[in-house]
């Protein structure tokens, strides 16, 4: 049996269930794979600095290969640590951006989308505009892409748990808003992708997996969910391991 972890880089669950029902449907029915936050860190939905989580996520993907997992996806679509944790661990390691350029050309150029909002106290301020031109150009990619595209999110009324709010709350309040995203903006993004020539659309955040249908509605371009697109990269690259190590 094929073994796949992800690991999110956040300190709560509340949208594994989310993630898992996404990435199960995207392998192999005899491929083992599940979804796992990061212990220890802030319990907030947003990703905090990579100095914060970096370490922990090392951490989290040496006992997963010691566990004996065959690969190891970062379920975060600005692909953070995955450096670092390549460099500690001899199991494959991936993460959704990487695993996008492993479809190109096919769909070049392809058009990403990344969430814009406003970064809170003790939160990462890495903003997609920065990233995805960044990540392009380490992969070989810029000529592949289309202009970034921002689409606006709002910060959802819940974002942590509490007496009143419960993981299950924050998660739910968090997929609406990121669905609210990409229905109020998608069309208007979907025409620019299109004018541009683009041949697919990349919802760059994780959080977006399972609310891709929204892009869908208003376009005719394939649209990749991001954590299935990384649960398939993943499971591809331990089946290619465990081939080549005979």
């Amino acid at each position: 049996m094929t073994r796949v972890l992800l690991l999110a880089p956040v300190g709560t669950d509340m949208h594994l269930a989310a993630e898992e029902h996404s990435a199960r449907r995207a392998v192999h029915p005899d491929t083992h794979i599940e979804v796992r936050h990061l212990a220890g860190l802030p319990e907030t939905v947003y990703v905090p600095p990579e100095e914060l989580f970096v370490p922990v996520l090392v951490r989290a993907a040496a006992a997963a290969e010691r566990a004996g997992y065959d690969a190891v996806g970062i379920s975060c679509c600005s692909d953070p640590g995955l450096d670092e944790v390549r460099a500690a661990v001899s199991i494959p390691v991936t993460a959704p951006f990487e695993a996008a350029r492993a479809l190109l050309p096919a769909l070049a150029p392809l058009c990403v989308l990344y969430v814009d909002v406003p970064p809170g106290a003790g939160e990462s301020d890495l903003a997609g505009a920065d990233w995805v031109p960044e990540l392009a150009a380490r992969y070989g990619m810029t000529h592949l892409i289309t202009e970034p595209q921002p689409v606006p999110v709002p910060r959802p009324a819940v974002e942590r748990t509490d007496g009143r709010h419960t993981a299950r709350d924050v998660g739910e309040a968090l997929i609406a808003a990121q669905r609210y995203g990409l229905e109020r903006h998608g069309p208007a993004v979907a025409r620019r992708a299109e004018a541009a020539g683009a041949r697919g659309i990349l919802p760059a955040c994780t959080y977006w997996t399972g609310t891709t249908d929204a892009l869908t509605a208003v376009t005719r371009l394939p649209v990749l969910d991001p954590v299935e697109l990384l649960a398939r990269h993943a499971e591809s690259l331990a089946l290619a391991a465990r081939v080549h190590t005979g």
